[in-house]
């Protein structure tokens, strides 16, 4: 299985940046906020990018995998799995 992106950016963030003492509600919100931000800044980075000719298969294969995370998180949260 692929290492997911976000996901390891998310436990980076996490440990740098919340106190030991956070709540889970404080975790779950911050967490909630962090793929928020992301999900922002990719669908910025598609439109960005839509009309490229230069974008390499490496680079569509990165996008294409935070793109599918993304989507799985939104269905997560939905679930009240995230």
């Amino acid at each position: 299985m692929r290492k997911k992106l976000l996901a390891s950016a998310w436990q980076s963030y996490a440990t740098k940046v919340l106190p030991a003492t956070a709540s889970a509600t404080q975790r779950l919100e911050t967490r909630r906020a962090f793929y928020s931000g992301a999900n922002s800044f990719f669908s910025e980075l598609m439109g960005a990018i839509d009309s490229s000719p230069n974008a390499t298969s490496d680079d569509v294969s990165v996008i294409a995998r935070m793109q599918d995370e993304l989507e799985q998180f939104l269905v997560d949260v939905k679930a009240g799995r995230a």
